[in-house]
């Protein structure tokens, strides 16, 4: 364990999204809750000096509930300069983009600066998801807002002064509806992402997404609904977000589904001709065993391949702990 969270008013708690490292090994992420003002903090975790020894922590930035932002709930994003960018759920209406300027110097303090606010829904409203930062263009989506109320995927453009925000996409429920985790891109720049519920299927249970960008310049991007789940036996209500490996394919989670209706992990391989059907594949189906799960339960998180290998967790199942409950588990998939 390198750090345990101890909650207002010096430290914080109930972080949601993942951490992020530097080159040094510097741990840096987000609670939602926690600090002076109980809206959350962003937080950096240093390497002991010697071996075994514990991690300081040191709280960058304690949210003041209001125009800097209220409760963190997804990863940082770090730029080469090593400045820190990421989203609040709330605070001064629905929500900001916020950024995080590294010190000048080692040990200085860092510098706040409010990016984008969410004052009207139109544009957007409670980000919930991390950002991808690409080219120098920050993209994200909201779980609410937009047209439709349904969610956006939106994306900030640095411009002399202060940042641009354009709304690429708002779902409207057939094609998706309330995006809860980041978007990842290709080479393209093509996003990719997940909805955790509409799409096209009469249970609404959530959708797969790919936005082209315009052909000509001023054009709208284009959305394509690559996926819509039907509940039992693909899933429903993905909550993570996609991997993509380098032949396109596009990996996930849905957190329901199945004969026990406990999760599955899935792959969308691409379609063999231009305009073709992307091909479902279920990697694994989630299941109750004897007395109690001795599977995982419900998987929430973001997966990563590595060495061939998908790595993730569940929010539950498992062996009983000594509390009497089974409180999830860390599983690897060989696709």
């Amino acid at each position: 364990m390198l750090h345990s969270f101890q909650g207002s008013p010096n430290d914080g708690y109930f972080p949601f999204g993942a951490v992020v490292l530097d080159k040094q090994g510097n741990v840096y992420g987000t609670t939602s809750g926690g600090g002076t003002n109980n809206a959350g903090t962003v937080f950096e975790l240093t390497p002991p000096a010697t071996s075994g020894g514990a991690w300081p922590e040191k709280l960058l930035l304690m949210f003041d509930g209001g125009a800097g932002g209220y409760s963190p709930q997804s990863k940082l994003v770090m730029d080469a300069a090593g400045n820190l960018y990421g989203t609040t759920f709330s605070g001064f209406s629905n929500g900001v983009v916020f950024e995080l300027v590294a010190p000048d110097t080692a040990g200085g303090p860092w510098a706040e600066r409010i990016l984008h606010v969410f004052a009207s829904p139109m544009d957007g409203a409670n980000p919930q998801a991390g950002l991808l930062l690409r080219g120098g263009i920050l993209y994200g989506t909201t779980y609410y807002g937009g047209m439709h109320g349904k969610g956006v995927v939106f994306r900030l453009v640095r411009k002399p002064g202060p940042w641009t925000e354009t709304v690429l996409h708002s779902f409207t429920g057939i094609d998706g509806e309330n995006p809860y985790a980041e978007v990842v891109s290709d080479s393209a720049g093509n996003l990719y992402g997940a909805t955790t519920s509409g799409g096209t299927a009469a249970c609404a249970c959530g959708a797969v997404f790919e936005l082209s960008p315009p052909t000509a310049s001023g054009d709208p991007w284009q959305e394509t609904t690559l996926y819509s789940f039907t509940r039992h036996s693909d899933g429903l209500a993905p909550y993570s977000a996609l991997w993509r490996d380098k032949l396109g394919g596009l990996y996930g989670t849905v957190s329901r589904g199945g004969t026990d209706d406990a999760g599955k992990v899935f792959k969308l391989k691409p379609p063999t001709v231009a305009g073709g059907a992307w091909s479902y594949v279920v990697l694994h189906s989630f299941a109750f065993t004897g007395t109690y799960p001795s599977d995982g339960v419900t998987p929430l998180g973001t997966l990563i391949l590595h060495n061939g290998a998908l790595y993730g967790a569940t929010a539950g199942g498992g062996l009983l702990g000594s509390d009497g409950f089974s409180n999830g588990v860390v599983f690897s998939i060989v696709p």
